[in-house]
C-alpha cells in the first residue's frame, strides 16, 4: 500500500469524481488512503480543495486491525467529504483516530489556516526534551542569533520547495534532513550591497 502510483490514481479518481461525478452544489464522501492529504503525489489536488474552502470534513484513521483485519495495522485511511463548487467556513478534521466513536475529537480548520500549514516543514523553538525520529532536533547550544537564522531558513519558501522534492511519505525522518541545503551561520556575514544577509534578516 506504499506504492505512490496508488496515491496518484486515488487523487485522479477523486478529482474526476469531484468534477464530473456529482451534481452542481452536491457533495461527495470517499474513503481513501490518508496519503490523499499528506503525500507529495497528491499535494496539488488536496491543496486546491483545502485552501479553496471546498473541504467539508477529513477524518483520518489508523487501521490497528480494527477496521480491516487483513490489512497492516499501521495502514492509514481517511473519510474525505468535499464539494467541487460549494465552499465551507471550515473543515472538521480529526487525525490518528482508532474508532468511529472518537470522531468527536474533530476540530475546525479554515481555508486560511490550511494555507499556513500546507508546508513540508514547520520549524520552531522547543525546550530541551526527548524527541522521536519524526521530530528532528537541531541543537545550537543556546546561541540565540544562530537559532533565529536557522528557523528563518528552515521556514523559507525555497527550503520548502527543495524539501518537497525529497519527502515521499508522511514522516520527515532525520536522514532526509541531513540532505537538505541549510545555510551555514558563516554565510550570513556575506554582503549584499551595503548590508549583510544577517542585517537584511533583522530588517525584514
Amino acid at each position: 500500500m506504499n506504492d505512490p502510483t496508488l496515491f496518484i490514481a486515488g487523487a485522479l479518481f477523486t478529482q474526476d469524481y469531484l468534477s464530473d461525478g456529482i451534481k452542481p452544489g452536491g457533495m461527495v464522501g470517499l474513503l481513501t488512503p490518508s496519503g490523499i492529504a499528506s503525500d507529495l503525489s497528491a499535494s496539488k489536488f488536496f491543496r486546491r480543495q483545502a485552501t479553496g474552502g471546498h473541504l467539508k470534513a477529513l477524518y483520518d484513521f489508523e487501521n490497528k486491525k480494527v477496521f480491516f483485519p487483513d490489512v497492516h495495522a499501521s495502514f492509514k485511511f481517511c473519510a474525505m467529504i468535499a464539494s467541487p463548487s460549494r465552499k465551507f467556513p471550515a473543515a472538521n478534521c480529526a487525525f490518528y483516530l482508532h474508532s468511529v466513536a472518537n470522531a468527536d475529537q474533530a476540530f475546525p480548520i479554515t481555508a486560511a489556516e490550511f494555507a499556513k500549514v500546507m508546508r513540508s516543514m514547520i520549524a520552531g523553538i522547543i525546550p530541551a526534551c526527548g524527541a522521536g525520529n519524526s521530530l528532528p532536533v537541531l541543537d545550537f547550544q543556546g546561541n540565540a542569533g544562530v537559532t533565529a537564522q536557522a528557523v528563518a531558513c528552515l521556514n523559507s519558501t525555497p527550503f520548502d520547495f527543495v524539501l518537497r522534492q525529497k519527502v515521499q511519505g508522511q514522516n520527515l525522518n532525520w536522514f532526509i534532513v541531513e540532505q537538505l541545503p541549510v545555510i551555514p551561520p558563516a554565510a550570513y556575514a556575506r554582503t549584499f550591497g551595503p548590508k549583510t544577509a544577517a542585517d537584511k534578516r533583522r530588517l525584514s
